[in-house]
């Protein structure tokens, strides 16, 4: 992550921190707790994704699970990860807290269960790839600030 830096963050309707990442499991798994995933296969939306992978992926290392000793499968949305896991194709998700309310009219919500959550995101992060000037970066900041205020 040294090549990428970070423009600023923005939050939707107004409420930073608000997202959180959540490690998913079927209710009915057997699985509790972040040691239980050794040598599981777990979902993710993207590598890139901050609440559907990032966030989970340094939790596990915190707590002491390398992340070489579990299978990621990359599935693209969190719907899909939710929807494989309910469907027994997966042992766990990494998925965004929000995105189960917005499934729960389709599945059974009670035969998934929350395991672990990350410490709240901000919201979408702004970043600017390695060799952009920095003054460039800093106008765009300071530019997105004023709007930012004046939308308020």
């Amino acid at each position: 992550m040294s090549s990428v830096k970070k423009i600023g963050s923005i939050s939707l309707d107004n409420k930073p921190g608000q997202r959180r990442g959540v490690i998913i499991v079927r209710a009915d798994s057997g699985i509790t707790d972040i040691g239980d995933l050794k040598g599981k296969i777990i979902g993710i939306t993207s590598v890139y994704s901050d609440d559907g992978y990032l966030a989970q992926r340094e939790l596990l290392q915190r707590r002491g699970l390398s992340p070489s000793k579990v299978r990621f499968v990359e599935l693209g949305s969190y719907e899909n990860v939710i929807m494989h896991l309910y469907r027994r194709k997966l042992d766990a998700g990494f998925v965004n807290h929000a995105s189960l309310d917005g499934i729960k009219e389709d599945i059974d919500i009670n035969s998934i269960r929350v395991i672990e959550k990350t410490e709240p995101l901000p919201g979408w992060v702004l970043a600017a790839g390695r060799g952009i000037d920095d003054r460039l970066i800093r106008v765009i900041g300071e530019t997105l600030r004023k709007y930012y205020r004046r939308k308020k």
